[in-house]
């Protein structure tokens, strides 16, 4: 259970610097930019895998329904980004998406499914949107490539939580813990 535990720790210390929006990563092919932004991007990549660890704590068919609802709207988030630009609120949204799903995983919450769905849905929206925003040329094959990483991300966050659940105790106190440290590190970005 150590590589676990370690992983997961890991998450933990990269969501701690959590910043909003940096920009895209310097790819100049489309469908590598969108592959690589939310690995970069620790905003991304907290939230990201957050919601595939909400989704391993819920359990059942919201293991795939929850990121399935946040990577439908981040890609209605990104179409809108791509038409309206940039939206001043969109890096503050997304700080408060860490918070939000950080506290969801850190309390174990376990609200109705349509809540959840919700809470999900506005994430990816709001992530989706600053993609949009930052797309370059050939916005197609960006998109497709931060969908794919974001189904990666998802799919780590509920691979790792799987694993570290099945454990109980220790491992399960290290998921609700990586998920208080994502808040509390967005909470922390969002001062002025």
């Amino acid at each position: 259970m150590k590589p676990i535990a370690a992983a997961l720790a890991s998450l933990a210390v990269l969501a701690g610097t959590a910043q909003a929006h940096t920009g895209l990563p310097h790819v100049h092919d489309p469908f590598l930019a969108g592959l690589t932004h939310p690995w970069l991007g620790l905003d991304h990549l907290a939230a990201m895998a957050a919601v595939g660890v909400w989704a391993a704590q819920l359990g059942g068919s919201l293991r795939w329904k929850l990121p399935a609802a946040f990577m439908t709207a981040m890609l209605v988030g990104a179409l809108l980004g791509l038409r309206l630009g940039t939206w001043a609120f969109a890096d503050t949204g997304i700080l408060c998406t860490i918070v939000g799903l950080g506290l969801m995983v850190g309390l174990a919450a376990r609200p109705a499914a349509p809540a959840a769905f919700a809470a999900a849905a506005v994430s990816g929206l709001l992530h989706g949107y600053a993609h949009g925003a930052e797309a370059p040329a050939g916005p197609a094959a960006y998109f497709a490539g931060f969908l794919l990483a974001t189904a990666a991300l998802h799919a780590l966050g509920l691979a790792l939580a799987t694993l570290a659940l099945r454990g109980g105790g220790r491992s399960a106190r290290l998921v609700r813990g990586a998920g208080f440290a994502a808040a509390a590190a967005a909470a922390f970005a969002l001062k002025p």
